[in-house]
């Protein structure tokens, strides 16, 4: 784990917290602190749709934890200065174990679920570029739950917008981008295309190998029937047992999927780009 006594650049210069960042926040602990029973990973790629499923989880009332990005780098070091005081000081390194315990104790909730969101490329680097530890990892979990999408240009266009922009909470409002600056992103997406591919390899040989309750979902679904996701994502975290839920919808924002008009529109100039080449 990283050295995390420098916080986050944006936290020195005072600048507001992103949507995801505001989860660190110590008002979203959960007391009395207590170890989990019943523990969850949420494992995917960006652009599928697994922040507002993780959201929609959050915002349930005394149920389900509260699943994020907590092996991010920036939510790392906003969370182990407050989770582990003292830790980090002089150089040396915080474990990935002694920071999980910490995590999970702070963000159990009543019904002693834990849930955590992962990246493939935020793992990898935990494990040193070892597909064998990051399955490791994941099976350390009661219950693992796989995001892909098959629209992997939409994926990589989706996500070569949000670096760009520096927006990757959804909002309802297409992001303004003129031509030069679409054009510009086109080798970033031909990058995302071969990265989410890679990823997704990783991602189904989890689903082939790992010896733990798996539910795989699909980006098209959630954005199709995004409550009919989430009915089903909660009935596999609960091992198909009736559960009565009541979500706080003030609790956490939850992301709202923009009209398309930017992404259809660098779309076609990427296609017309390949087909000029």
């Amino acid at each position: 784990m990283a050295d995390p006594a420098p916080n986050t650049r944006a936290a020195k210069a005072g600048k507001p917290l992103t949507p995801e960042q505001l989860l660190n926040d110590p008002k979203y602990d959960l007391h009395p602190f207590k170890d989990p029973t019943k523990r969850y990973v949420v494992f995917s790629s960006q652009r599928t749709g697994s922040t507002y499923l993780c959201r929609r989880l959050c915002n349930v009332k005394g149920q389900f934890g509260m699943p994020s990005e907590y092996l991010n780098p920036v939510n790392v070091n906003l969370l182990v200065p407050r989770l582990l005081p003292g830790a980090g000081q002089e150089g040396k390194s915080v474990g990935g174990g002694r920071y999980l315990k910490a995590l999970q104790r702070a963000r159990t909730t009543d019904d002693g679920y834990f849930g955590i969101k992962v990246q493939p490329q935020q793992l990898l680097g935990l494990m040193n570029r070892s597909n064998t530890n990051a399955l490791k990892f994941l099976s350390g979990f009661d219950r693992v739950v796989l995001l892909t999408r098959r629209d992997k240009l939409g994926q990589a266009i989706s996500g070569a917008v949000a670096v760009v922009t520096g927006k990757w909470f959804n909002d309802q409002k297409d992001a303004e981008l003129s031509d030069a600056q679409i054009e510009a992103m086109f080798p970033l997406i031909a990058r995302n295309l071969n990265r989410y591919f890679e990823e997704e390899q990783l991602i189904l040989n989890v689903a082939k190998t790992i010896q733990r309750p798996v539910f795989s979902m699909q980006y098209e679904d959630v954005a199709a029937d995004g409550e009919k996701a989430f009915r089903s994502l909660v009935n596999f975290l609960a091992d198909g047992e009736a559960v009565n839920i009541e979500e706080d919808e003030s609790f956490a924002a939850v992301p709202e999927k923009p009209e398309g008009k930017l992404a259809a529109r660098v779309r076609e100039r990427f296609i017309q780009f390949l087909k000029n080449e």
